[in-house]
């Protein structure tokens, strides 16, 4: 996960660099549902049978309407050509693994609240982490003397819960 931290960090530098000095920067170009790269029904079998609680929907499978709309801002109409829901980081690890093994414009949600619609784009393989929810505690971690607090991206911690 560090090397790919560090991927996405050198793509940032690399292009805040080139804005800076003026240098015209090139989107990379992504497969799409529409393309012959498009991994096939049975390449998305695959990935869920290697990851059995992780929850692979294509077009056409029983819960698409649904998974294609999990972003809630109205004004924005794009629609991803799959939806992966992922319960641990394993399956976020293998979701990326997959992406890049087959171009794939990877885009992450977690609650569905985007004001500019980043989490989505035309065709893209929609991770979701909505059902990474698990909230954990260590009474016994070195970093704080009161403990330490887990609380994955699809966590919620209400209103009036102290951290300290």
């Amino acid at each position: 996960m560090d090397q790919e931290l560090s991927t996405i960090v050198t793509w940032i530098l690399l292009l805040s660099n080139a804005l800076v000095m003026g240098q015209e920067f090139t989107p990379r170009s992504y497969c799409t549902p529409e393309d012959s790269c498009w991994p096939t029904t049975d390449d998305f079998d695959e990935l869920q049978s290697l990851n059995p609680s992780m929850e692979v929907i294509t077009r056409g499978d029983g819960g698409w309407a649904e998974a294609s709309n999990l972003v809630l801002n109205r004004r924005i109409s794009e629609t991803p050509g799959a939806v992966v829901y992922v319960r641990n980081s394993s399956h976020v690890q293998a979701v990326v693994k997959f992406s890049q093994d087959y171009n794939l414009n990877l885009k992450i949600i977690s609650s569905g609240h985007e004001f500019i619609g980043r989490n989505i784009a035309p065709g893209c393989l929609l991770l979701s982490v909505a059902y990474m929810d698990e909230i954990s505690t260590d009474l016994s971690c070195p970093e704080h003397s009161s403990g330490c607090m887990n609380v994955e991206p699809g966590g919620l911690v209400a209103a009036g819960v102290q951290s300290c």
